[in-house]
């Protein structure tokens, strides 16, 4: 009878601990992902700054040297597919997910189609 009762004893008590072993985890979780979520904002706001700078160096370089747009365009577009690419691979291995946002800037007399990133996903 004592076995019985202990038995029971340990089975209530266990029931007792696990719902708050489970919120705590919870909240960890919760904890760790919003702070992933931030480090993803700041890594797409550095590269997004980047991005602009890229940018308005090429509409600088545009301006002066109008012969070369083609080529300060074709530059500018790697420069920012590369660095988009860099942050989008960090963002995922956060677990959260970067989207690019095209947006159309002029570059001496063409318009170009220059990708900044947001963070999509939580």
């Amino acid at each position: 009878m004592k076995k019985i009762l202990l038995a029971f004893i340990m089975v209530t008590m266990v029931l007792a601990v696990a719902p708050n072993l489970q919120a705590k985890n919870e909240v960890i979780e919760s904890t760790q992902l919003e702070q992933d979520y931030e480090k993803a904002l700041k890594i797409a706001d550095r590269a997004n700054a980047t991005i602009e700078k890229l940018v308005y160096k090429a509409q600088l370089a545009a301006e002066k040297h109008p012969v070369y747009t083609q080529a300060i365009i074709d530059m500018v577009v790697e420069k920012t597919n590369a660095v988009s690419a860099r942050a989008v691979d960090k963002i995922d291995k956060l677990g959260l997910t970067a989207i690019c946002e095209f947006e159309t800037y002029t570059i001496g007399d063409q318009e170009v189609e220059i990708d900044p990133l947001r963070v999509f996903g939580w």
